[in-house]
């Protein structure tokens, strides 16, 4: 009996023994795999960080292109506002200084060289005139008849002034030729805005220049 019992013994040893390895080599395969998972795990968090930090990268630099964008766009704005502003202040200006012309006191040549220059492009002998009140008034018959012998055009007065603040219609027939001021004016406005920008510009540039030292 005690032999048997000695026996029993020493085999749940032997059992408890295997087990302990058994056990001991679940776990070292536990550690490998876990270490092998941590290790995938960190590779893949690398990978990912990595995509992460490029699709940042990009994304900023596509945020970055829209701010550049965005900030030529405000550029052209400012620009564009800024020059149909000087450009309004000139006309004004311009405006201001021909409504003062038409009560100076050589406005009448003024309407002499725009009634030559109507006819020039009228084209006729005969030829009527009506200019805006101020100066219609200044339209006297010695006057015309003077600047008919001038000429070599019969020039007339009309009955009526014109409705405008300076200037003259000049008409022959169904043609007219109209050499107000405020016509005149809206066409050089749309027709020479870019030279008279160019000139404002360039004054402006000279007018900055830091002055020379003899």
């Amino acid at each position: 009996m005690p032999e048997v019992m000695g026996e029993l013994g020493g085999f749940l040893a032997e059992i408890r023994r295997q087990a302990q390895q058994r056990a001991l080599a679940i776990e070292q395969e536990a550690e490998k795999q876990a270490s092998a998972i941590l290790a995938e795990t960190a590779s893949q968090i690398q990978q990912s960080a990595g995509e992460v930090d490029r699709k940042a990268a990009r994304q900023a630099e596509q945020e970055a292109k829209q701010i550049r964008a965005r900030g030529e766009l405000e550029a052209r704005r400012l620009l564009l506002t800024s020059r149909e502003t000087l450009l309004e202040r000139v006309w004004k200006q311009a405006e201001a200084r021909l409504r003062a012309l038409v009560h100076s006191p050589n406005y009448r040549d003024v309407l002499k060289r725009l009634a030559l220059e109507a006819a020039g492009e009228l084209a006729e002998r005969e030829i009527t005139l009506a200019a805006d009140p101020v100066g219609h008034d200044s339209l006297t018959p010695e006057v015309i008849e003077s600047w008919s012998a001038e000429s070599g055009i019969t020039f007339r007065r009309s009955v009526q002034p014109a409705a405008a603040w300076g200037g003259l219609l000049a008409s022959s027939g169904r043609i007219q030729c109209d050499n107000t001021f405020a016509t005149r004016l809206a066409l050089t406005s749309k027709t020479r805005r870019e030279d008279v920008f160019q000139l404002l510009t360039a004054n402006h540039h000279a007018d900055s220049r830091p002055a020379q030292m003899d």
